[in-house]
């Protein structure tokens, strides 16, 4: 009859370190690749030329162009949504400085509070 230990498990643990550094090596070259085939896209696009003539990377450029159209326009949304807190904030602080701090509603308090201003 064979030792147990408890680690017995060390090729399961090998295994799924082995496989968890290969998929991070092959995200890395996916995405290498990625930014390598984009450039040439790019480059290919702005040279008028003829995406129809091979499909499949036809395909993959207007899939590639419109996930990054998405992107752009989630980034842009996300700042808008940033600027559009901190002029709100702005705006409550400054309504703020011009009550008592018996007038100042809790969201006024807590905002005032949050910047060190009360």
């Amino acid at each position: 009859m064979p030792c147990r230990d408890g680690r017995d498990d060390w090729p399961n643990r090998t295994q799924e370190a082995t496989i968890s550094r290969l998929s991070q090596e092959l995200k890395k070259a996916k995405d290498d690749y990625t930014k390598m085939l984009c450039s040439a896209c790019r480059a290919l696009e702005a040279q008028d030329f003829d995406f129809g003539t091979n499909p499949l990377l036809d395909d993959w450029w207007a899939a590639h162009k419109a996930e990054d159209q998405a992107r752009v326009e989630a980034e842009l949304r996300a700042e808008s949504a940033r600027a559009a807190k901190a002029i709100r904030h702005k705006q409550a602080i400054q309504t703020a400085h011009f009550k008592t701090i018996s007038e100042l509603t809790d969201e006024e308090r807590a905002l005032l509070k949050e910047f060190d201003i009360i």
